[in-house]
C-alpha cells in the first residue's frame, strides 16, 4: 500500500525512476568491458564527476574525495579513491595518475535538481492525497455526550445500509451539530494539479525533454508551445561537450577509441527550417516588354473610352433634330380641273 507519509522512501523510489530515464540520455562506444556505460553514467549523473584510472592492468572509473594543495584557480589537484572489492585505496595525482570526466562545468549532476523538483512533488502529491478523502466528507457532525454520538453513529449506519434514518429525541437533536466541511476547504483540486504539472515540467526541461508548463485554459498556439525550446539547450550541451573532451582525454592517454553522443530521445534531430526560395527577378528587357504592354492595354482601353463617348454624343443629337412635316399625299384638286 502507498504510505504518503513516508517521504524519504517515496523520494528515493521518485528519483530512481527518472534516473532510469536519464541513464539513456548517452550513449558510448568502445568502452572497455570493466567500465559499463551504465555504471559510467550513475558516476556523473549521481556524483556530478567519475574519475577513471587504471588499477592492475585494467581501467575502472571511481569516484573518491578531492585533495591536495589547490592550484592557482583554487581546484583540487589531487583524489583520494578507495575500491574495497580490488583491495584499492590510494591518493592519486588529478593529471597524471588518471583522467577526471566531468558531467557538466561545475560538477553539479543532476541530482541535486531531481531531488529538489521531486520533493516538491511529493509534497504536491500528499496534499492532493489527503484533500482526496476530505472530498469525500459532506458533512461533520459534532455531539456534546456519549448518548447524541450513539444516536447519530446509529444514524449513518442506517444512511450508509440504504435505510431512512430518524433522530427522534429533542435533546440528541439539539445536542447534535453540523458543519459544512466544503466551506472549509482551502485547497482546490484544480490548483493542485495544476502546480504538480508545472513542476513535473519543470522538471523535464532540466533534463532536455520539452514539456508543456503553460497553464492557459484555452488551447495553445505553435508559438506558445515552442517558446521554451531554447531554454533546453545550454545544459545538455555543456555535458555532452564535457563528455566528449574528457574521452578524449583519456583515448590519448591510455590509446582507445571511445565515443558519445546523445543517446534516446535526446538524439532526435530538430527540424530544419523551411528553405524560402527567393522569387525570379525579370530581365530589363521583361521589364520593358511589360511596360510597353501595359501602355498598349491603356491606349487601347482609352480609344474605347471615346468610342463611346462619340457615339453617345451622335445618339444624343440626332435625338435633338426635329422631324420634318409629313408629305401630303391627297392630290391637288385644282391640278386636277385645269388638266380636265
Amino acid at each position: 500500500m502507498y504510505k504518503y507519509q513516508d517521504k524519504e522512501s517515496n523520494l528515493r523510489q521518485l528519483n530512481n525512476y527518472i534516473y532510469a530515464k536519464t541513464l539513456s540520455m548517452f550513449d558510448y562506444e568502445n568502452l572497455p568491458e570493466t567500465i559499463p556505460k551504465l555504471e559510467l553514467e550513475k558516476l556523473l549523473q549521481q556524483n556530478g564527476y567519475a574519475f577513471i584510472t587504471e588499477i592492475d592492468g585494467s581501467l575502472y572509473a571511481t569516484t573518491g574525495s578531492f585533495s591536495g594543495e589547490p592550484d592557482v584557480y583554487g581546484n583540487s589537484t589531487k583524489i583520494v579513491v578507495s575500491i574495497p572489492a580490488l583491495n584499492f585505496s590510494k591518493e592519486l595525482d588529478l593529471e597524471t595518475d588518471g583522467v577526471l570526466i566531468k558531467n557538466d562545468d561545475m560538477l553539479n549532476g543532476l541530482n541535486s535538481v531531481i531531488t529538489r523538483y521531486n520533493s516538491l512533488i511529493i509534497e504536491n502529491e500528499i496534499t492532493m492525497y489527503v484533500d482526496n478523502f476530505n472530498s469525500r466528507i459532506q458533512t461533520l457532525l459534532s455531539a456534546d455526550d456519549d448518548n447524541t454520538r450513539e444516536s447519530a453513529e446509529n444514524y449513518l449506519e442506517k444512511i450508509k445500509s440504504g435505510d431512512l434514518g430518524v433522530i427522534g429525541s429533542n435533546p440528541v437533536f439539539e445536542g447534535l451539530k453540523t458543519h459544512n466541511s466544503k466551506q472549509q476547504a482551502q485547497n482546490s483540486i484544480t490548483q493542485l494539479i495544476e502546480l504538480n504539472q508545472y513542476l513535473k515540467a519543470g522538471l523535464y526541461n532540466e533534463l532536455g525533454l520539452n514539456a508543456n508548463f503553460n497553464m492557459k485554459r484555452e488551447r495553445l498556439n505553435t508559438s506558445e508551445v515552442s517558446m521554451n525550446t531554447d531554454i533546453l539547450k545550454p545544459f545538455l550541451d555543456n555535458m555532452l561537450d564535457n563528455r566528449r573532451e574528457s574521452v578524449r582525454s583519456v583515448n590519448e592517454k591510455y590509446g582507445l577509441e571511445i565515443s558519445v553522443e546523445f543517446g534516446s530521445i535526446w538524439n532526435v534531430p530538430e527540424p530544419e527550417p523551411e528553405e524560402i526560395e527567393p522569387e525570379e527577378t525579370e530581365t530589363p528587357e521583361e521589364n520593358e516588354n511589360l511596360i510597353l504592354n501595359i501602355s498598349a492595354k491603356n491606349i487601347e482601353l482609352h480609344t474605347e473610352l471615346e468610342n463611346e463617348e462619340t457615339d453617345e454624343q451622335t445618339d444624343n443629337d440626332i435625338d435633338d433634330i426635329e422631324p420634318d412635316d409629313e408629305p401630303d399625299d391627297e392630290p391637288d384638286d385644282e391640278g386636277e380641273d385645269d388638266e380636265v
